[in-house]
């Protein structure tokens, strides 16, 4: 529940903030940005999360396992370990962002953005294989809801390019 919470809908809402609401949203809350405020209380929150979600699964299976059953689930805890390794490396990079403007800011921006997506997709692909686990105990048609909220999500995020690429043109 913490990883579909953090990846699918969290995560989901900061990144879109971040890639569409920026040329947008330009009020500001607490001396930044709103869609800057709002992307890192969601990302936080994807940290807290995950990383909740982390510790518990290694404490409730104690420690390391391996899937047996569908191939392609014994990938689950591998890509999990990346992710959370991902999910740690990001809000880090943050921290030592360059001032915009800087020689070194477009270097961290494509940083950030690879990393940051990188651990999106690795993580929704892991949340499908961690709802098909046995011991995830969830019935099969949360594949299909989850399923349906990604593709309204890609939905959603090529239709704001769409407009972006066409708002740009005019």
């Amino acid at each position: 529940s913490l990883m579909i919470t953090a990846w699918i809908f969290l995560a989901s809402i900061g990144i879109v903030l971040a890639r569409y609401y920026k040329p947008v949203w330009s009020g500001s809350m607490c001396s930044e940005k709103v869609w800057f405020q709002l992307h890192r209380i969601c990302m936080i929150l994807v940290f807290c999360a995950t990383t909740a979600g982390f510790v518990m699964i290694f404490v409730a299976i104690d420690g390391y396992s391996k899937e047996e059953g569908m191939s392609f689930l014994v990938g689950h805890p591998i890509i999990g370990i990346i992710v959370m390794i991902l999910t740690v490396i990001n809000p880090v990079m943050a921290l030592f962002r360059p001032h915009p403007g800087t020689p070194r800011r477009p270097i961290f921006n494509w940083g950030h953005w690879f990393v940051g997506t990188a651990a999106h997709i690795l993580a929704v692909v892991n949340v499908f294989f961690g709802v098909l686990l046995s011991l995830s105990d969830v019935p099969y048609y949360l594949v299909y809801i989850l399923g349906a909220y990604v593709a309204w999500q890609i939905f959603v995020e090529l239709l704001l390019e769409l407009l972006s690429f066409f708002g740009r043109k005019l």
